[in-house]
């Protein structure tokens, strides 16, 4: 077994693509007036790839570009670095994790990395895609580029305001569709504790037995001592009663 995979962690991983000039959000306006809503004139765009944790772990990188193989193979490297624990991680089936490169870096790790696949057409099982939504809906939507300003120094801020906000993480793991996700995660952190208390009772019930096990040799060394002072003792009186004798007997024999 590879060195912390009893601890893995389990991540949930997709790609996504800004734009500085896209909408979306809704407005209000008055009834026969068109609302209007102001955007930049910049059209930058950029890509980032995310990975989501159920237990508000959250990790990000922002790219240039499409995604290939290479550059998939480039971000699995930048998320384990330095990583402790092992990584299962869960993708989708884009055709560019799945080559063989992929599975090439994946058996270097020794087991550090697992990828598993989705189903086919199922985003909405993925928790990452609502961090997406959230960045999305709440960033450059509502406050538009200013002259000068970077589509990717934006992004890179947004994302990095959803890594430092561990409730916002978590609750990316409540909608809906991804339930299944937190039942799953609640019934082994259940049997995890379950094992747990288990073996808490195993370590508790053999020092018991150990510590009842050094009281009755206590109880036989003392009873050794206790005979061995009384045979000290004995052996005193004897001696003494020795030494008596043989001074009277001496004194019997000296000549008057």
């Amino acid at each position: 077994m590879p060195p912390g995979h009893a601890g893995a962690e389990v991540f949930f991983w997709d790609e996504s693509g800004f734009r500085a000039d896209s909408l979306h959000n809704r407005t209000w306006g008055v009834c026969g007036q068109t609302p209007v809503v102001e955007r930049p004139g910049q059209r930058q765009s950029i890509s980032a790839a995310s990975g989501v944790n159920a237990r508000s772990g959250f990790w990000f990188q922002i790219y240039q570009g499409a995604l290939n193989t290479e550059l998939f193979v480039e971000l699995l490297k930048h998320m384990m670095h330095q990583r402790k624990k092992s990584v299962h991680l869960i993708v989708d089936g884009l055709p560019a994790h799945k080559k063989a490169l992929v599975r090439e870096y994946v058996e270097f790790t020794h087991g550090r990395l697992t990828l598993h696949f989705l189903p086919d057409y199922a985003p909405d099982l993925n928790p990452d895609e609502l961090v997406w939504s959230h960045v999305k809906r709440t960033g450059t939507a509502r406050r538009p580029l200013h002259a000068g300003e970077h589509l990717s120094q934006r992004i890179d801020a947004e994302l990095a305001a959803v890594q430092r906000n561990p409730k916002l993480g978590r609750s990316f793991f409540q909608a809906p569709s991804v339930d299944y996700i937190y039942y799953g995660l609640l019934s082994k952190e259940v049997a995890d504790t379950t094992a747990e208390r288990m073996r808490a009772e195993e370590n508790s019930a053999r020092l018991q037995a150990n510590n009842d096990a050094l009281k009755t040799e206590l109880v036989l060394v003392r009873k050794q001592n206790m005979d061995l002072d009384a045979m000290l003792r004995d052996g005193g009186t004897k001696l003494a009663v020795t030494e008596t004798e043989l001074r009277t007997l001496r004194a019997a024999c000296r000549p008057k």
